[in-house]
């Protein structure tokens, strides 16, 4: 029986191969799940690895309980409610109040249309609603809005250089209704403009300055306190909130798809408020889930300042807009922008701080509001020190909350909302066959920025910036962190130096996505670190956008700190960094992922530490949630990985698993590169803890002297017989401690290569449903990685980049000493690469061919003390010389018995009566990857210094050998009764491709002649 998946598919298929005959067991895997699940006990004989159901299992009634059986890891930080609002303070130094001003209304002709410049001479109020053409306030003048109800000023412009008022900080204009409604085509439809009255919007020049201050709402948005059913008219709210009847709300989508033409967000008017009650103008359409684990957003859709765009904005998606550029300073709370942003014009959005530099949080965005925009919603452009604050963004085209260059820093985005984002101009494949790059997309007509082809609610160029308390609902990801290697735009030319990926996180905290990551179906994710945005020539605007994988990032020690996540694809997709960036590359600390159908990828050095990871809520108003949950993939390779204080839930559907391994390749293959810790399990049956994913060498996802070659390599891919696992014995039904998770391949199912290679003595424990031998560590052993090459190297060879190369990866099969029925396939695909345990179990190597006049052995990962003993045999009266090199090499003395070899630090090598030569192999100098609690041995090592660790061997003869498995090491047996006195040693013969002449001397302390010792055979 052999389950595995196909490259072309994600379904896996289980089948049971018997005299030639393949039977399909795809009914039987699923009625086998199904029993599992319904008896909850660790049964045998199920099929692992079986294909994704297309339908999705709702949680039955007497699931209630283990529903509810939640604690919250992820303590998020929310704005403050009720009794911290406009309402709540008493007004002072009030503008509209001031004494001494003239009525706006006098500047006025009666001619339509009326271009007016206010003068100098006086502060002017307007105090009734009026229409001109466009408005200037030169320097020197001054415009201040009374607070009266529907005051409104209607231009195709208005330029400030001198002060705008509308309330301020202290004294918020309270009435509804007023602001600026921007009217006409501007320079729709010719070329940009740079005259400000030429650009359907409010632009605050140099030396200029708007305060703009409506009511603030406390909360500006909040959450459901329990679900929302359809038909519902009444919403108990999580937060007591001052809105106020007559007011518009915003119930934001809990299901994954919010497309266009399909999404459940909902639109209301208050007619009452109690509390934390509210009353409805008409039933809601669709149920909004308000459950434990995640909880609809609530937001209020009226604010009593209101900057806009026309009506006929719409049709031509040509808004208003907002601008405040470098010296002037912009200070707006409690405003809305309704139509405003102008689609594909570079620069026009609703709310947007330009070139301004740093400005030490002088000008920010507080309890602000962008509904329906055409363009983005709040951008800070070549701005730093800012703050976005308290804010919503709703049904807004291309990237919502943007930094627009790369080189902004240490803005503060603060509990903002963001929902309801479109893509622009959407791609009619995002998947490209399914391969991690995704597509490259260019600047065109109908998208400027082609990353608004992957809108997103907060877009992040930079990462030296702080997120703290938002949430994002909608999009493409809800957030993204896109890789930008120079600065781009016009700030190209201010600073050419400036590398944004280069810049650190400085916050990301108490942040929440959903509803996202669908579009991609291949790797989408809520939150999103990957990507790379570029110019054709740096500045020039020209831009292009690989969606996918690409070149790693060159700054690492992103922290996401109570971060939640629910209806996803991914939670939160991380791409990896440079091996020179800064580590760990990525840390989930207090991390919640609900409803997705996986919890996050995570390449590089990476650790989650205090998770809640649940396959499904209760949440049964959305039809569209993922209906197959894998908690957590490990990666295939170079990676360093540990989740520590997991809880896993309802993992109880036909396919739901915990944590399954990757096992797509022959040649990109693990290292002990993954541990878990404190590991929970609620609502999830044993069977589906683990999942042991086994796929066909020949079929695998990559370029190798296997692919489609199924004659030649008929068993299991390579990656699957050295997949591998360590747990502190949490997530297994004994009291033995620590445990080694190895595959339980064997040898019916890889050509007779490989057999029970994880099985390392009589403790360990076959868990069949999982696909792994348990093996006990005794807090003693580790899992340690080679590289295998025939011929010494001096420097790191090629073989390390293309990962398999047939003329210099040896081929044979690796045996644990004493246990012939262990072995491990070597050289498979032409990869030299092998992975297994250390170190009380010895290594013996027996190559096809015979034994090699030169070998080197590249110590990937292993451990700095104690070290693995390893064994191959040469011809007898070989000459054989070792060098060790860590990296610069030094010539390893003979000793006169195996004694030696343990009691050295890997300094003494030895060869036997028979021709075996020993090495303990050692690397004192390597470190560990420590996360919750964890110290994993790191890996890589082959690179080294440039040269790598390793082992050279060079041999005077080569070729036709026995095979002389050693017996087990002496006094560290494990679990069983061994015979010192036995010898018996089972012996075939090699005949080796090519003979070296042997040449006997006289051992010396640097080598020593195969053959020539007296030791007794172990």
């Amino acid at each position: 029986r052999v389950c595995w998946s196909s490259p072309a598919t994600s379904n896996r298929s289980c089948t049971s191969q018997m005299s030639g005959h393949t039977l399909q067991l795809g009914v039987l895997c699923s009625f086998l799940a199904v029993l599992a699940v319904a008896s909850w006990e660790h049964a045998s004989g199920t099929c692992r690895g079986q294909g994704s159901s297309f339908i999705q299992l709702r949680p039955s009634m007497n699931r209630t309980k283990l529903e509810s059986d939640y604690t919250a890891v992820a303590v998020q930080k929310r704005m403050t409610g009720l009794g911290t609002g406009s309402q709540a303070m008493t007004a002072t130094g009030c503008p509209h109040l001031r004494a001494g001003v003239k009525d706006f209304s006098s500047l006025l002709s009666g001619s339509a249309n009326q271009d007016v410049s206010v003068p100098t001479d006086s502060p002017y109020k307007l105090t009734t609603s009026v229409t001109v053409g466009s408005l200037t306030i030169p320097q020197g003048a001054e415009l201040i809005f009374d607070d009266a109800v529907d005051l409104m000023l209607t231009a195709s412009a208005v330029l400030v250089q001198g002060v705008l008022r509308m309330g301020s900080p202290s004294c918020p204009l309270q009435s509804n209704g007023i602001g600026i409604t921007f009217t006409g085509q501007g320079d729709f439809g010719s070329a940009k403009s740079s005259d400000p009255l030429g650009t359907k919007g409010l632009w605050v020049d140099d030396g200029g300055i708007a305060d703009l201050f409506g009511m603030r709402y406390a909360p500006t948005w909040t959450r459901l306190a329990v679900s929302a059913q359809a038909g519902a008219q009444e919403l108990q709210l999580d937060q007591d909130v001052d809105w106020q009847v007559g007011q518009d709300i915003l119930v934001v989508t809990t299901s994954w798809t919010d497309e266009p033409d399909n999404h459940e967000n909902e639109v209301r008017t208050i007619t009452s408020v109690s509390g934390s009650t509210v009353q409805l103008d008409k039933p809601l359409d669709k149920g909004h889930y308000g459950g434990p684990e995640y909880a609809a957003e609530v937001a209020l859709l009226s604010r009593s300042i209101t900057l806009q765009g026309d009506l006929a904005s719409e049709d031509i998606r040509y808004g208003g807009h907002s601008i405040c550029v470098g010296g002037s300073t912009c200070r707006f709370g409690g405003v809305a922008a309704i139509r405003m942003g102008q689609e594909n014009v570079m620069g026009r959005y609703p709310f947007h701080l330009h070139m301004m530099g740093h400005v030490d949080g002088g000008s920010y965005f507080e309890d602000c509001l962008v509904r329906r925009s055409y363009f983005r919603a709040y951008t800070i452009h070549g701005t730093s020190g800012s703050r976005v604050s308290r804010s919503t963004a709703y049904d807004i085209s291309g990237s919502a909350y943007y930094l627009e260059d790369g080189v902004e820093e240490e803005n503060l985005m603060e509990f903002n909302l963001a929902a309801y984002i479109h893509i622009i101009n959407k791609l009619n494949d995002y998947d490209n066959g399914g391969g991690q790059g995704g597509v490259m997309v260019r600047t065109e007509s109908g998208r400027i920025v082609p990353t608004d082809a992957t809108a997103v609610g907060f877009y992040c160029t930079n990462a030296r910036n702080r997120w703290v308390g938002n949430s994002a609902s909608g999009g493409f990801s809800g957030f993204h962190f896109p890789t930008v290697p120079k600065a781009l735009g016009s700030s190209y030319a201010k600073d050419p130096d400036y590398e944004p990926d280069t810049k650190e996180l400085l916050e990301f905290d108490s942040n929440t996505a959903h509803s996202s990551g669908q579009v991609w179906r291949a790797h989408g994710a809520c939150i999103y670190v990957g990507g790379r945005l570029e110019e054709s020539s740096p500045g020039n605007q020209d831009f292009s956008y690989q969606t996918g994988r690409a070149s790693p990032r060159q700054s690492g020690r992103f922290l996401f700190t109570n971060t939640k996540v629910f209806a996803c694809r991914k939670g939160a997709l991380f791409w990896g960094t440079q091996w020179y960036a800064g580590k760990p590359d990525f840390m989930l600390q207090n991390f919640e992922a609900h409803d997705v159908a996986r919890s996050s990828s995570q390449l590089g050095q990476t650790w989650m530490v205090g998770a809640v990871i649940s396959a499904h809520t209760e949440n049964t108003f959305a039809q569209d949630l993922p209906s197959v949950t894998e908690g957590f993939e490990l990666y295939d390779t170079d990676m360093q990985t540990v989740l520590a204080d997991v809880t896993f839930r309802n993992f109880d559907r036909p396919d739901d698993v915990c944590i399954m391994d990757m096992t797509h390749s022959n040649i990109y293959k693990q290292q002990g590169m993954f541990n878990s810790v404190r590991l929970q399990f609620i609502g999830t049956p044993y069977a589906q803890r683990f999942r042991h994913v086994e796929r066909y060498a020949c079929s695998s996802y990559h370029n190798d002297a296997c692919l489609n070659q199924c004659s030649k390599c008929p068993g299991l891919a390579g990656s699957s017989q050295i997949s591998n696992i360590i747990d502190d014995g949490s997530a297994l039904a004994w009291d033995k401690g620590e445990a080694i998770l190895g595959a339980d391949d064997s040898s019916s199912e890889t050509n007779g290569r490989t057999n029970e290679w994880w099985r390392l003595d009589s403790n360990c424990v076959r868990e069949y449903d999982w696909g792994f031998w348990a093996c006990p560590t005794y807090g003693e052993r580790a899992v340690v990685s080679l590289y295998l090459l025939k011929g010494t190297f001096s420097s790191t060879p090629s073989v390390f980049g293309s990962r398999w190369d047939t003329s210099i990866a040896p081929v044979g099969e690796l045996y644990h000493f004493g246990k012939q029925d262990r072995k491990l396939d070597v050289g498979l695909a032409g990869s030299p690469m092998v992975t297994g345990a250390c170190c009380d179990i010895g290594w013996y190597l027996h190559l096809d061919d015979g034994s090699l006049p030169e070998l080197t052995i590249y110590l990937d990962q292993m451990v700095p003390t104690g070290g693995l003993i390893f064994s191959t045999s040469y011809p007898q009266g070989a000459q054989i010389r070792v060098q060790r090199c860590v990296p610069d090499c030094e010539t390893v003395s003979m000793g006169g018995s195996l004694q030696d070899v343990l009691d050295s630090p890997g300094r003494v090598a030895f060869v036997d009566g028979q021709g075996r030569l020993f090495m303990k192999l050692l690397h004192e100098g390597n470190t560990y990857f420590e996360a919750g609690g964890v110290k994993q041995l790191k890996n890589s090592q082959r690179w080294y210094g440039g040269k790598g660790i390793r082992y050279l061997v060079q041999s005077s003869s080569s070729g036709t050998v026995n095979f002389a498995l050693p017996d087990e090491l002496p006094g560290i047996s494990r679990g069983t009764t061994r015979n010192p006195a036995s010898t018996s040693i089972a012996t075939t013969v090699t005949t080796a491709a090519t003979t070296m002449a042997t040449t006997t001397t006289t051992t010396t302390s640097s080598s020593v002649t195969a053959g020539t010792t007296t030791e007794p055979s172990l």
